[in-house]
């Protein structure tokens, strides 16, 4: 718990300073805001924080029922989609590409195929 604690803190921090005098990289805040001594944000620094803030993650969504493998929906470009891993550790290969995010999947117990759902 402390350490989702510390990083919605240094998240928040980041949030402060890109929303500082100069908005994100050199844009003004809205007329809502009053900001005083704030210094503008760089563009380096906006970079920087983006690396912490653009993760990925990966969630089970089933076993296959045969063969040595899992299915998991990731986030890969714009939306989720479903991938196989068929080994530990081994990379993913993605098995749908669909414009819509994918919301969750399994293999069919009796072939080689997936079942689905999406927006």
């Amino acid at each position: 718990m402390r350490n989702r604690f510390c990083l919605s803190l240094f998240f928040l921090a980041g949030l402060c300073l890109l929303l500082g005098p100069q908005g994100v990289a050199g844009q003004q805040p809205g007329d809502n805001l009053i900001v005083e001594g704030i210094p503008a944000v760089s563009e380096e620094l906006v970079e920087r924080l983006n690396q912490y803030q653009n993760i990925r993650t990966a969630s089970f969504a089933g076993w296959h029922p045969t063969r040595r493998a899992v299915l998991v929906s990731t986030r890969f470009g714009e939306t989720n989609q479903l991938h196989v891993v068929e080994q530990p550790g081994g990379a993913r290969r993605q098995v749908t590409f669909l414009r819509e995010r994918v919301l969750g999947g399994e293999f069919c117990p009796q072939a080689d195929c997936l079942v689905l759902s999406s927006d």
